[in-house]
């Protein structure tokens, strides 16, 4: 039986989107509205095959995480270019999803704009041998989650009467963005590991995140209190992020969330892939509380927040939308 506290995650057909299907275009606004989160179907014969390109995705990145550590930070993200939107992030890092741990998980950030010769200067970066040797993959992969954002934006759009523009106007693939695929790995950890625990609680700096995966953990903040985002068959996990709610002059819902570890008894490491879109370098939008920003700026802005120790975050709106809330469990 379905946990009633999922219940109120909708499930939206692609299809029915890229065919401008009425009653898909009006259960995603409300999704974006009301929760910021939905499940996203994808048709087995048309998108399918993006699982199986994630997959071997994934499987490669493992080859290049299971190198030594002080190998894998000669990509450390923070020396890759001054857009922090790739390279390689070790496990703790950042803090996590417990008061005083650190973040439990590793990724590699592959730029969009890396894949399209001559969009970013950031192009010619090499990346390690075992995700350049998938770079056809990755090129496939990321254009056609391009496609998939531009679609929800492009609904959202038709849905809208607050926006003063469309929303793909600021998204377009030519144009330079922060926009990147976050290959993530979280080890073997669980509830009980001392030091590192989860993903800390959140709302996404950019438009639209897609997620592939096929483990449990992600939880969203609905209703003042978490609830899981189980895995679904056919299915990706769409959050709305920050910059798509000031564009919308706030009536799409950013959505808190977080990745908690799992019970000891299920521990074992866990893989998943997030596109997250993110609007134009020089796009132009206004925070909840009315400040002018451009898209380079905001994203830049809460990443300093995300390397913070607690004590700061809690000083500032930035990483939840809420001050005060961390969103921290309880252990």
């Amino acid at each position: 039986m379905e946990n009633r506290r999922e219940s109120i995650i909708r499930e939206i057909s692609y299809t029915g989107l890229a065919t401008h299907r009425t009653r898909d275009t009006e259960e995603l606004l409300a999704a974006c509205q009301d929760v910021g989160c939905f499940y996203l179907s994808l048709c087995p014969d048309k998108e399918g095959r993006l699982f199986e390109m994630a997959d071997k995705i994934s499987s490669s990145a493992d080859s290049f995480f299971g190198r030594p550590l002080s190998e894998k930070l000669g990509w450390e993200m923070d020396t890759w270019g001054s857009l922090r939107n790739g390279g390689y992030k070790a496990v703790g890092k950042h803090t996590g999803a417990a008061h005083g741990k650190r973040d439990g998980f590793e990724n590699f950030l592959v730029p969009f704009d890396s894949l399209q010769a001559g969009v970013n200067s950031q192009a010619a970066r090499a990346f390690p041998a075992e995700i350049e040797a998938i770079r056809s993959t990755l090129e496939q992969f990321e254009s056609h989650c391009d496609t998939i954002s531009t679609t929800i934006l492009a609904a959202l759009s038709a849905q809208l009467r607050s926006c003063s523009s469309a929303l793909e106007a600021s998204h377009r693939k030519d144009e330079p963005s922060t926009t990147t695929l976050a290959i993530m790995k979280y080890p073997i950890t669980s509830e009980l590991d001392p030091g590192n625990f989860g993903h800390m609680a959140h709302t996404d700096v950019g438009s639209l995140t897609l997620l592939f995966t096929s483990f449990p953990g992600l939880e969203v903040f609905a209703s003042d209190e978490w609830m899981p985002v189980a895995p679904r068959k056919h299915c990706i996990v769409i959050n709305v992020g920050d910059t798509l709610s000031f564009m919308s002059t706030l009536a799409l819902k950013s959505c808190i969330h977080r990745v908690v570890p799992l019970p000891l008894q299920n521990a074992q490491p866990r893989f998943s892939l997030a596109f997250f879109k993110r609007p134009e370098l020089d796009s132009l939008f206004k925070d909840d509380k009315g400040r002018a920003w451009r898209g380079i700026d905001w994203h830049l802005a809460k990443y300093s927040v995300f390397r913070e120790e607690n004590g700061v975050q809690q000083q500032t709106s930035l990483l939840t939308g809420r001050t005060g809330f961390l969103g921290h469990v309880t252990v």
